[in-house]
């Protein structure tokens, strides 16, 4: 959850990358919550693997919301074999609210790696943040993947907790993901998904990832919603990321 749902008063009006994406204005994961192999950008439903032992992977992207927009970096890298550290950040500007610096800290465990035999499961935790306001967030989230079809068709699914503090209050909830994910032709995939946080509106999302560069770099993009109000709450994002194939420091 490359992140999923950064939540706030109303990013990740409320959400923690997959750590979220339920709303914008005061926290945008998720989710972020995280990337290609690892809730595939422009998922925000983590999945269950890691970036190669020895490998990193940069994810880039601008997301768009009515009248709040961010910019996001989020490197990962795997130096343990089965342990994957991400280390985030955006800026955001909201209408009428000025700038604020988003942060974003997870590791993710891999306990069983997705195959032919049967799903994959890994488990993440993290800590998020939003400055000025003083906002902080602890999450942990359990992840499945199901293989459909091979590694042509998948299905991911999240669940976990979230807990927000900021100035004179504090909130634990629930949150859930599910996506399916799908190869449409060589090097490019399609995904659609849905996800929330208890007492929070059910948003979804449709994206698409195309490969390209031997292997190296992915282009992505994402268009999503509330179910209540596409109109208010539509969310856009387009990325780049230079995958581990590009990034491996250890042979």
């Amino acid at each position: 959850m490359r992140r999923i749902i950064e939540v706030t008063h109303r990013r990740r009006g409320s959400s923690s990358r997959l750590a979220n994406r339920l709303g914008l204005a005061a926290a945008i994961a998720a989710a972020v919550l995280a990337g290609p192999a690892q809730a595939a950008r422009p998922l925000a439903t983590d999945d269950a693997a890691v970036v190669a032992e020895g490998a990193c992977q940069i994810e880039t992207w601008m997301e768009r919301g009515r009248g709040d927009r961010a910019v996001w970096l989020n490197p990962g890298c795997n130096p343990f074999g089965s342990t994957e550290i991400q280390l985030g950040g955006a800026r955001t500007r909201a209408d009428g609210a000025g700038h604020a610096t988003l942060w974003r800290v997870q590791v993710k465990q891999l306990i069983r790696e997705t195959g032919s035999d049967g799903p994959g499961f890994a488990i993440a935790a993290g800590l998020s943040g939003r400055r000025p306001a003083g906002e902080r967030e602890r999450f942990a989230t359990a992840i499945l993947s199901q293989p459909l079809d091979g590694e042509k068709f998948s299905l991911h699914a999240n669940l976990g907790l979230r807990h927000l503090r900021e100035a004179g209050s504090a909130d634990t909830k629930a949150f859930w993901a599910v996506a399916l994910d799908r190869e449409v032709a060589p090097d490019l995939r399609a995904s659609a998904e849905v996800f929330g946080a208890a007492g929070d509106t059910t948003r979804w999302q449709l994206g698409v990832r195309w490969v390209t560069f031997g292997g190296k770099v992915q282009f992505d993009a994402s268009a999503g919603s509330t179910f209540r109000s596409v109109r208010d709450g539509r969310l856009l994002t387009i990325g780049v990321v230079v995958l581990p194939d590009a990034l491996t420091f250890r042979r």
